[in-house]
Order: C-alpha cells, then structure tokens, then sequence
C-alpha cells in the first residue's frame, strides 16, 4: 500500500461466524441437531433467542462505533459475517474491499468467543500482508481472558480488555496522537518485545451511552436474510457466580441497566426501520424485578407493536405476575440456562437455585403463553453416566410435552477466564484440549472429565444425547408437517365433476 489518505480512524471488523475453514471443529451431528432445530422454530413460528438471531446485527460493535463517534473519532463498521453470509463473499476478500475502501489507520476486530480466534488470526494477516502500517486490535470476552496468549502471537498490537467503549476510545486517540499506550487503562500491548497488562479500567455509565450507530449499518440487507430479527442489550452484567460462565470475571458479578426509557426508544428505532423480532440479549433480565417491569410497561404503552424475547433464570419464571407482565408487552420467548436437571450436579455449579423449582417455573411459562429454550451443559464437575442420562431423559420428557419448545445440548467447555478453566483442579476436572479453536461447545473432539467420568466417556454420551435430541426433533417436525398436510387437504375446495 502506497502512503496514506486517511479517510476512517478506525474500521470496526465483525468476523464470519462460521467461517468455512473451521467446519473440522464443529461436531457434524450437533450441526445437523442444530440445522434441524432451526427448521423446527420455523414450523412451530417459535421466534428462539439463538437459532433466529444467527444471523443478526453486531449491535455491541454499533455501540462502540457510537461511542467513537461522539468523541469525534472517524469510524466505520464491516460485518464479513452478513458479506458472507448474503452472497458468499470470502471474509478476508471483503476485509480488503473495506481496507481499500475506509483506509484506516487503526483495525479493531471482535474476538467475543473462543471459536473466532482462529478467524481473526486469518484476518489480522490479511490485513498486515495489504498494510503493515495499520495498528491492529482486538476485544471481547475471550480477548479479555486470554490477551497474553493473543499477544505472544505476534499478530496484533493490543488487546482491549473488558468493557469496551471508554478504553477503545482512547486506546484509538492515543495512538492517533503517537501519545504513551502506558497510560491508556484496560489494555494489554506489545512494547520493546514485553507485554504490558495496564490496570482495569471503572465500568462506565450506561445512561451516558449513544444509542448503536446502526445508520452506519447495512440494516435492510441483514434484515432481508434474517427476516428482521435484532437484538439490543438492556442491561450488562450478571450478579451471579456460574462456574462454567465468564461473566464473574468479566463483569466482575455487576449488574448495571441502561434507563428503560432509552432502551425502549432504541426498541422503537428499529422498530420505524423494519424491525419485527427484538432479543433483549442480557445476561439476566430479570434480575432487578422493577426495572424489567418498567420496561415492558413502556413497550407496553407505546405506539408500536413488536414481538421480543429475553433470557431468565429459571427462578425468574416461578413469579406468574411478572410473566404475565411481560407477556402483555409482547415477549413470546425467553432462553434459559437449565445446564442440569441432576440435583447433585446443578448444585456444583453455583447455579443459585434448585431442581424441584423447574417443573413449575417451566408450567408457568406454557400456561401465560411464553415459550422457553434452554441449555443444558454436559460434562460438569459431578456429572455421572447416570446424571447426565438423567437430564437427557428429563428435557426430552419437557421437550415432548412442549414445556420446552427447544433444546441446546451443549458440552460443558473450560475455558480460561471461567473458574472451571482457570483452576480446574479444584473442581475434579482433568483438562485434554487446551486449543482454543476447540473451545467450542459443540466441538469434534473431547474437552475434559467429570470428577467420575474420562473425557473420552463424557464426549461420548454427550454425543448420544445429541442423537436422542435429534431424532425427537426430527419427530416433531415430521408430526407439524402431517398435521400442516391434513389441515390443507381438508380445507381445499372439492372440485368434483
């Protein structure tokens, strides 16, 4: 590249999810399980939290390009996911169009999980090879857990850690104005050959944020190919100490919520612009009660209609008033994290409540109308053969009886940052794969034990939970189809001579 013309400070990357070069790491059953479930919410008209809102816009990406540029710093934003998506556009291909087009001097890529690694690795060579002068970084929860690791690669210049829009912002300036990167918090950088960890950063003031730039976002095409399904973050942080989860070390067991008002004006935003699914994509939207209220009485109230869906802990769904509250709002669909329905094993995980809870939290929801997803992990800390069957046997029972309308049935993966990771030992856990492209959970090979059981033994009837799972749903489409088939020939006019 020839000298710069700076037209773009900063050019914010959103990788290919799936990008094609990682299919070997995906476990092939679990793809098909997870294809067939999509097909299943189509049928059912079930809008689901994770299988509708893959595709959908990088709305934590929109949120620090905002941010950027209300602090007059030049931005521009390139989803290779949609690129790839849409019309098959090779990721690093539509890297280049948008370096050639934006010419940035700073190239900030999202690393949110593990699986992306590999993916932002390929892009940031990419980019060095068609500009050696650009400064690259990265961000995210798997970027916070492992910038070290990250740097010792040699592949980018610094790793943004936690929270990004204030650290971002002047990691951005400083390095625009040649300042000293040692006084930028958050961070972590390379220099003179060391790697340098600068102090935390304070987590910030939801109510001083700018609502997501999504007018710097190709928003009619994602919500073409997705059916206009978004999603938008009420709330950040998680009080809660889940031994599988990053949040307690992430957002340090915090939780802050933005001002209802601007949450639901940011809802009826994109609702003007084609909107017809919303997620509000928390950790734990129920957690402060009286705020969620506020919020769906809003949604409520306002001159727009939208259907929306949440994520709750299953102790949430015991409160029938606060359902019904969120029902008359328009929520259809919450996604709740099961993990386990062994006693003993939901109660190695700090999960906060009980089993017996379960079956009416689950009736509750069916009963007002809201349907729920959930996740169960397997392969935790007191997981046996027989509890991990247990639970399998127990969300098939609810998935046929339609408490749940789908099921992710996931391995339970160690990953660093998370204090199964971190210190597995104390947890009776012995760890096989430290790869971070294999830190996936749905991976095609084994991760780590049990306490009791050899990895090889917990991949293997994860595995066959997924079979299980798959062929009940393969059922229950076919069953939705004979009755769909029934239904049309019964109300077809006769045409008889």
């Amino acid at each position: 590249m020839g000298a710069r013309e700076t037209a773009t400070d900063v050019l914010l990357v959103q990788p290919a999810i799936r990008h094609p070069q990682d299919a070997h790491l995906h476990n092939r059953a679990f793809n098909r399980y997870f294809c067939r479930m999509r097909r299943l919410a189509a049928a059912m008209a079930f809008n689901s939290l994770v299988t509708s809102a893959v595709p959908s816009p990088p709305t934590t990406m929109l949120s620090l390009a905002a941010y950027l540029r209300a602090q007059r710093i030049r931005v521009a934003v390139a989803d290779l996911n949609l690129s790839f998506l849409a019309d098959g556009t090779a990721p690093e291909t539509e890297l280049i169009t948008c370096l050639e087009r934006d010419r940035p001097t700073i190239l900030a890529i999202g690393a949110m999980e593990s699986y992306l690694l590999e993916a932002v690795y390929r892009l940031a060579r990419t980019a060095r090879d068609y500009d050696p002068g650009l400064y690259i970084v990265v961000g995210g929860v798997n970027a916070t857990a492992i910038d070290a690791a990250i740097l010792k690669t040699g592949k980018v210049d610094a790793v943004v850690r936690g929270e990004g829009e204030e650290t971002l912002t002047e990691l951005c300036r400083t390095v625009l104005e040649r300042g000293d990167l040692r006084k930028v918090g958050g961070i972590s950088f390379r220099h003179e050959g060391q790697i340098v960890r600068n102090p935390d950063r304070p987590f910030l003031d939801l109510a001083n944020l700018p609502l997501p730039a999504r007018d710097l976002y190709p928003l009619a095409r994602m919500y073409a190919l997705n059916g206009g399904v978004d999603a938008v973050y009420g709330s950040r942080g998680c009080p809660a100490a889940c031994l599988f989860c990053h949040g307690p070390n992430f957002w340090k067991r915090q939780w802050r919520g933005r001002p209802p008002g601007q949450v639901v004006r940011e809802l009826g935003d994109i609702v003007t612009q084609g909107c017809r699914v919303a997620f509000l994509y928390d950790m734990n939207f129920g957690h402060h009660r009286a705020w969620a209220l506020e919020i769906a009485r809003q949604i409520e109230q306002a001159p727009w209609h939208l259907t929306w869906g949440c994520e709750l802990r299953a102790d949430h769904l015991l409160d029938r008033a606060f359902l019904e509250a969120l029902y008359r709002a328009g929520c259809r669909s919450v996604f709740v994290g099961l993990e386990s329905i062994d006693p003993h094993t939901l109660a190695g995980i700090d999960k906060g409540y009980t089993c017996d809870v379960l079956e009416t939290a689950l009736t509750n929801a069916a009963r007002v109308g809201i349907g729920v997803e959930a996740t169960v992990l397997i392969g935790l800390p007191e997981d046996t053969a027989a509890s991990i069957r247990h639970t399998t046997d127990a969300v098939l029972d609810l998935f046929h009886d339609g408490r749940l309308k789908l099921v992710h049935y996931f391995l339970c993966v160690p990953w660093v940052g998370t204090a199964l990771g971190d210190c597995p030992e104390d947890y009776g856990l012995e760890v096989v794969c430290r790869n971070h492209a294999n830190l996936i959970t749905a991976p095609s090979i084994p991760l780590a034990s049990t306490r009791r059981l050899a990895p090889d033994a917990v991949y293997a009837l994860w595995e066959e939970g997924v079979e299980r799972l798959d062929a009940a749903v393969k059922q229950k489409l076919m069953l939705i189809r004979m009755k769909q088939s029934f239904i049309t020939e019964v109300t077809e006019p006769c045409h008889s001579a």
